[in-house]
């Protein structure tokens, strides 16, 4: 997308934002109420069937469904002009303020935070190498945990409070939950080898470069034909690691690795963590944003960018690896060899 000049004008209506946010309040309703007639059930609070209570939600989730297709065509509009209002969406677009129409970030530049713009903050320096340490394993570890005890606790109460008998219930429910952990695992350690292999081919191919894996995904996929142009090999396109240096990032695929495409420091515009959204989840991802050789903007997110053996998907790991990469963009790295 072509980055625009002059400062975009407000659509006259609610924002893409204002929406955005009437959809959150209306999601956190929906949920409440799911949750509060079960919880009810399940204390004995209350009369009446639990049937009765779920019409107020399904018609909260009826409200959500209207929220979200308002949002979603508001957000397209503002697009269409030129424009976006959302905070973290559309990097390849100029970010207005709802209310006042004024220029929050440039097209292709960092997200800004919601605070840091009230507040008057300069939000625009980015993170480099000398300002963010490696995480740990803990600290990779530690944001996925709640998910996972999440899962185990859930599938436990509802195999110890279903149907079947009391007993049986309760096996059933713990029977799950360990088998599913016990799978989780055993897919962790087995994924854990193959991003060693990788990784130890990745060095081979491009020794003294920081390099890391990276997932594809659908938005990756929309925008790897501009990126392809910048390299030189043909046929599929299917890069799944990156090596960087001072020059700029290299893409490799296939096995062995051989080159996908190059992408100089020069058309980079910034590197950023963000949140990449698949299906009803997010995977962090490092969003690179560079204009192409005709000045168009493209958004190019690397879901779930991992540099250590321990395939996480991991927050942590994910800004590492965002401010070693504006470290060698800024030239202010002082990055080991992964």
């Amino acid at each position: 997308m072509t980055s625009t000049e002059t400062t975009p004008q407000l659509l006259p209506g609610a924002s893409a934002s204002t929406w955005r946010t009437v959809l959150q309040v209306v999601s956190w309703v929906s949920a409440a109420a799911f949750i509060l007639p079960v919880a009810a059930r399940f204390f004995h609070l209350g009369h009446g069937s639990i049937v009765d209570w779920f019409y107020p939600a399904f018609a909260a989730i009826a409200l959500t469904y209207v929220a979200i297709f308002i949002s979603g065509a508001r957000s397209k509009k503002e697009a269409a002009a030129g424009y976006t209002t959302l905070w973290r969406s559309h990097p390849t677009l100029p970010q207005l303020d709802q209310t006042t129409g004024a220029l929050i970030r440039q097209a292709g530049k960092p997200y800004i935070k919601k605070a840091d713009w009230k507040s008057g903050t300069n939000p625009t320096s980015e993170m480099t190498s000398s300002e963010i340490a490696r995480p740990t394993l803990w600290q990779r570890l530690l944001p996925a945990l709640p998910g996972w005890i999440g899962i185990t606790v859930v599938i436990f109460v509802s195999g110890a409070f279903g149907r079947l008998a009391e007993g049986v219930g309760q096996v059933v429910g713990l029977t799950i939950s360990v088998s599913l952990l016990a799978l989780a695992i055993f897919a962790n350690v087995i994924a854990a080898f193959v991003a060693r292999g990788r990784l130890a081919r990745m060095r081979a191919v491009a020794p003294g470069d920081f390099v890391f894996l990276f997932a594809s995904s659908k938005q990756f996929r929309s925008e790897a034909a501009a990126l392809q142009r910048h390299g030189e090999v043909e046929g599929a396109f299917k890069p799944r690691g990156v090596s960087a240096n001072r020059v700029g990032l290299t893409f490799w695929q296939g096995k062995p690795f051989e080159q996908a495409a190059t992408l100089p420091w020069g058309r980079i515009l910034s590197v950023q963590d963000d949140r990449l959204q698949n299906g009803n989840s997010w995977q962090p991802s490092v969003l690179i944003s560079y204009k192409d050789e005709a000045d168009d903007i493209h958004a190019l997110p690397l879901a779930n960018a991992n540099a250590d053996l321990a395939p996480l998907r991991s927050m942590p790991g994910v800004r590492w690896i965002a401010s070693e990469l504006n470290g060698f963009r800024t030239g202010s790295s002082t990055t080991r060899v992964i």
